[in-house]
């Protein structure tokens, strides 16, 4: 019984912790994998943006600022995306 107590005072075994542990990591990964597709499509659309300029005068950062603000509106806020994307 007081190893029970004990357990539940320090977050659980070494198997939970282990397997908490690896959810965690998986999550991260995901999370990674997610904030890469979206730099891509952020990329891509800034570099449409870049193009629709025709030789235009214009700034890389304004581009990309532009085209996050477009998908961000369109999708939602990166955290309600993500949530969505793990949530199917």
């Amino acid at each position: 019984m007081e190893n029970q107590m004990s357990k539940k005072k320090n977050g659980g075994s070494k198997k939970e912790n282990g397997l908490k542990t690896r959810l965690e990591e998986a999550e991260a990964q995901t999370h990674a994998k997610y904030l890469d597709s979206l730099n891509e499509e952020i990329q891509a659309r800034a570099h449409a943006i870049y193009l629709s300029r025709k030789g235009e005068p214009g700034s890389p950062l304004s581009d990309w600022l532009q085209a996050e603000k477009e998908i961000q509106e369109a999708y939602g806020t990166r955290r309600d995306l993500f949530k969505k994307d793990l949530n199917g």
